[in-house]
């Protein structure tokens, strides 16, 4: 008789434990519950098990990227109706919101916003960053502000401080904040 694992444990058995497998339980679950040792559950989760689970999770990540702008728009629905209700009730008995009641509404807002930002494609979140700039790029910029005056628009040369350091050329650097636009799925 062959001594491989397979033929050690009755096949109801081993069906069990691949089933539990499927359910992904760990080897320490599914010895608990069939008596199974792990080395027999990890030598079919080798020879077999492993790829045959790795399709359905292939299969149900494929259905949950599909459906998760359906599933979202459903949540938010809920939520939606779920605070308005809540609103309607708190104005009706004329109490006041505690601070971590709107913080926790605005929160449940803000998470979906991002999420079906995301899913568009479009920036969740935007950040100041800190670019060296020369004095001729910041005059050619105020040149063409909207809000200056025609008065300043209009004089030959828009006069800046000069800065405090030894550069006193007229393309020394300058730091200016600028505010930048991340793309999707960018964290702070």
């Amino acid at each position: 008789m062959n001594n491989s694992p397979v033929h050690r444990h009755p096949p109801e058995l081993i069906e069990r434990a691949k089933q539990l497998y499927m359910e992904f339980k760990n080897a320490t679950e599914i010895y608990n519950a069939t008596g199974l040792p792990i080395r027999t559950v990890h030598y079919h989760v080798q020879r077999s098990w492993r790829a045959e689970r790795d399709v359905i999770k292939n299969d149900y990540f494929s259905y949950v990227a599909e459906n998760k702008r359906h599933l979202l728009n459903d949540i938010t629905d809920s939520a939606l109706q779920i605070i308005d209700k809540s609103l309607k009730r708190l104005v009706e008995s004329d109490e006041k919101l505690k601070v971590h009641q709107i913080k926790a509404i605005s929160e449940i807002l803000e998470s979906i916003d991002k999420i079906i930002k995301l899913d568009d494609n479009k920036p969740t979140e935007i950040h100041a960053t800190t670019q060296p700039t020369t004095i001729i790029e910041l005059k050619e910029r105020l040149r063409v502000d909207p809000f200056l005056s025609l008065e300043d628009k209009n004089e030959e040369v828009i006069n800046l401080p000069e800065p405090i350091s030894n550069a006193s050329s007229p393309n020394s650097v300058h730091e200016i904040t600028k505010t930048e636009t991340d793309g999707p799925g960018t964290q702070p």
